[in-house]
């Protein structure tokens, strides 16, 4: 989504493009790096080894 924003802002207002790109690659880095650190923090927990039953009403 955040490339097609990208994108998008980019044809409406070509003028700032490089300012887009820019933004773009550091929210995209961000969220690679919370990601990464919620799969770390998750296999400390061991979330891999607990069962999920749907509880049904």
């Amino acid at each position: 989504m955040i490339e097609k924003i990208k994108i998008a802002l980019s044809e409406v207002d070509p003028e700032n493009a490089e300012y887009f790109e820019e933004s773009a690659e550091k929210k995209i880095e961000e969220i690679g790096e919370t990601a990464e650190s919620i799969t770390e923090e998750a296999e400390l927990l061991g979330v891999k080894n607990v069962d999920v039953i749907p509880n049904s009403f």
